[in-house]
């Protein structure tokens, strides 16, 4: 689940940056490589949208 780099791999670099291969899952942050603050909050707003529309069903 990890990349080269030692970072965690999202499903997809562009609109699946948070979502991980496993159901459930979501990444936000630096955990998938280094990121700016404002990139960090936009990805814990997109992490929490996913984890709210995947806990509603």
């Amino acid at each position: 689940m990890t990349g080269e780099e030692g970072f965690l791999r999202s499903r997809d670099n562009l609109g699946g940056i948070t979502a991980s291969d496993r159901k459930g899952i979501f990444f936000a942050g630096t955990c998938t490589g280094p990121k700016t603050i404002p990139e960090t909050l936009a990805e814990a707003d997109r992490a929490a949208l996913s984890v709210h529309e995947y806990l509603k069903g």
